[in-house]
């Protein structure tokens, strides 16, 4: 596994020697890691964890697509993330988050040229869409879902940047599915356009943490809550209530 910056990561994390920081005491000195998808982290996850930042906890970001960044969890090489799957992996705890529903969009300019008659099932496999990289297959989804087609093959440019695929995708290289969070200002500015915006793919996102020693997961009466449990605590307090666009907005793609 590497990094996207194509280095290796460290060595799997030993969670005995950080029980007693992140347990009783709340906080600690050494950076702690944590997983998380670029599209959160584009959104909602900085604004949720500011608090603790400003308390003076160290954190340590690691991004990768929302269906793999459990990944990190399970091999050790970080102490929690925000990942679709809602089991609890092994000596770890789960807790739900938010739903983020993802859009189609595309600029004014690259309808008026590519598109003039809408986007249907006679010509999405002739137009360019963006995507964030390999492992991102939410596009597909959402053709899948929008003309009832099973694995349909795209025509894909890679921007693998939450903030630089909203630039290309109004700046006309193609077609995206993004969380409606995320594309929500340049729509409501005209930058770009919903399409379909009556079809959505709900994607549901979960905090998982490692079980430190003594860790009761937080039940009533138990010691002060361990910075783990903060951090999930924070992310569930500012992850978006509603991540669906407004109705006059739908209304609005469809006009």
């Amino acid at each position: 596994l590497k990094t996207s910056s194509g280095e290796h990561p460290q060595q799997p994390i030993e969670p005995s020697h950080l029980d007693r920081e992140l347990g009783e005491q709340g906080r600690t000195h050494e950076r702690v890691p944590i997983a998380v998808n670029a599209d959160s982290l584009a959104t909602w996850v900085l604004p949720a964890l500011q608090p603790l930042v400003d308390e003076g906890v160290s954190l340590e970001l690691v991004v990768d697509d929302q269906d793999f960044t459990h990944e990190w969890l399970r091999q050790g090489q970080v102490l929690g993330c925000v990942t679709t799957l809602d089991e609890a992996l092994r000596a770890c705890r789960v807790s739900p988050l938010c739903v983020m529903h993802y859009v189609a969009v595309a600029s004014p300019a690259f309808l008026a040229r590519h598109l003039s008659g809408g986007l249907h099932r006679g010509n999405f496999a002739q137009v360019p869409f963006v995507v964030f990289n390999r492992k991102d297959d939410v596009q597909a989804q959402w053709v899948a879902k929008a003309f009832g087609l099973r694995q349909p093959r795209l025509i894909q440019r890679h921007v693998p940047s939450a903030e630089a695929y909203v630039r290309a995708v109004a700046s006309g290289w193609g077609v995206g599915v993004a969380a409606w969070p995320l594309v929500r200002e340049a729509v409501e500015q005209g930058a770009l356009r919903l399409l379909h915006p009556q079809v959505s793919i709900e994607i549901a996102l979960h905090w998982h943490q490692w079980k430190l020693l003594g860790d009761d997961g937080g039940t009533a009466g138990s010691a002060r809550p361990s910075l783990l449990d903060r951090i999930g605590a924070a992310l569930a307090q500012g992850a978006p209530r509603d991540g669906r666009p407004p109705a006059e907005a739908v209304q609005a793609g469809r006009a």
